[in-house]
């Protein structure tokens, strides 16, 4: 009994399975005990955990078909492209600085003031964004039309 307890637990980590591994750990001595049956409780464990994880890889794989169905210059302006997380550092920051704020006003004005700032300092240009914008605009120059 103890060797298929092994052999199970061994299974849920090679499957990336560590909640259903360290659950199983913890439930399989009481479950062992009560009855001997762990095969059910094996069973119903790897059904939930397995089917929400291939559910999630799914989904992202979807995302990245999507994504590598772009050109490869649009591609390289997406991922190259750190601005928003830029931006979100600064407003993270700025927020972090205030614990409390008044009103909502405020907090309005704070992040506007950071942003304002920011956008001082940001002066480089993004690399090669004139091969992306000219593929942007093969790509969908319908949409880009009333914003050029």
């Amino acid at each position: 009994m103890n060797l298929q307890y092994e052999r199970i637990e061994q299974l849920c980590r090679q499957l990336g399975l560590q909640t259903v591994a360290s659950q199983w750990s913890h439930h399989a001595q009481q479950t062992l005990a009560k009855d001997g049956s762990y095969a059910d409780f094996v069973e119903a464990m790897l059904l939930h955990e397995y089917t929400a994880k291939q559910q999630r890889s799914q989904q992202i794989r979807e995302n990245l078909n999507t994504f590598f169905a772009y050109p490869a210059e649009i591609r390289k302006a997406i991922y190259t492209t750190n601005a928003i997380e830029s931006l979100n550092s600064v407003i993270r920051q700025a927020i972090k600085k205030r614990k409390v704020f008044p009103t909502d006003d405020s907090v309005r004005k704070v992040i506007y003031l950071a942003i304002d700032a920011a956008s001082k300092k940001w002066n480089m240009p993004i690399r090669d964004w004139r091969l992306a914008m000219s593929r942007f605009i093969i790509e969908f120059g319908d949409r880009l039309s009333n914003r050029l």
